[in-house]
């Protein structure tokens, strides 16, 4: 069952949620309706308690068919048997591209509230075509082009924020719990979580805690612990709900535990 929408992530494109159970590497996945009959979208992430979340069929086609028809664009282009440019030709060229960029970056920083620079578009336009950023010259792709190109692009990820900083007087982390121990002296019996948004990735939760210490994540609504996307262990809701408590007045997932 589609249950709800969440246009929560930092994505022009909204997500929907299903209930459906889902494991790591299950990104990707077609997202199948069992009443229709048909592929209704592609899985993108999943959180316990059967809930997955998945980007809408439609969104992902039309975004697939802008990225094959800039491919060809591209691929087009460089097929074309033509001479060494010249120092001149490559030097206007350069300044072209350049400039469409710049002008992408000022669209998507008023879209976004943030500073995106020309080198960030450029890394992400490389990124979507999966070319090298070399292999944009001569490709005739201009600024509204790039814009297309970029509509699903995540540059919120970019900008990782730290909203909420939490010192514990005593460990939250259970006993057996494995943890990347990489400082020479951590304070005896407490602990300290950072609490980022807008992560690259947005799992296990978003906002997440850090751990730097033990190498932890947190899972803010569960209290699952993690080594990058392998789970660990949990934090009992006491412990959780303190870090919660402590992280002051941001907005929070809901508690699951």
């Amino acid at each position: 069952m589609v249950s709800f929408r969440v246009p929560d992530d930092g994505r022009p494109v909204e997500l929907f949620g299903y209930d459906c159970t889902t494991f790591p590497g299950n990104s990707g996945g077609p997202v199948v309706s069992t009443h229709i009959s048909a592929i209704v979208g592609v899985h993108i992430r999943g959180t316990d308690n059967h809930v997955g979340y998945a980007i809408p069929i439609q969104e992902a086609l039309d975004f697939l068919q802008v990225v094959l028809e800039g491919d060809a664009k591209l691929q087009n282009s460089l097929d074309e048997p033509t001479n060494p440019p010249t120092a001149e030709e490559l030097a206007v060229e350069i300044k072209r591209v350049v400039a469409a960029e710049e002008a992408v970056a000022k669209t998507l920083s008023e879209m976004y509230s943030l500073t995106i620079t020309q080198q960030q578009v450029e890394l992400a336009l490389a990124e979507t075509l999966r070319c090298s950023s070399t292999d944009l010259l001569w490709s005739q792709i201009d600024a509204p082009g790039m814009l297309r190109l970029l509509q699903a692009f995540n540059f919120a990820a970019l900008f990782p924020q730290e909203i909420a900083f939490v010192e514990l007087t005593e460990s939250a982390i259970p006993p057996n719990t494995w943890q990347k121990l990489e400082e020479k002296k951590i304070k005896a019996g407490g602990e300290i979580w950072h609490i980022h948004l807008n992560d690259e990735d947005p799992r296990p939760s978003n906002p997440h805690g850090h751990n730097y210490e033990a190498g932890l994540k947190l899972d803010l609504s569960s209290g699952d612990l993690y080594h990058g996307t392998k789970w660990v262990n949990r934090m009992d809701r006491k412990r959780l709900v303190e870090i919660r408590t402590k992280a002051g007045n941001i907005q929070l997932p809901a508690l699951r535990i």
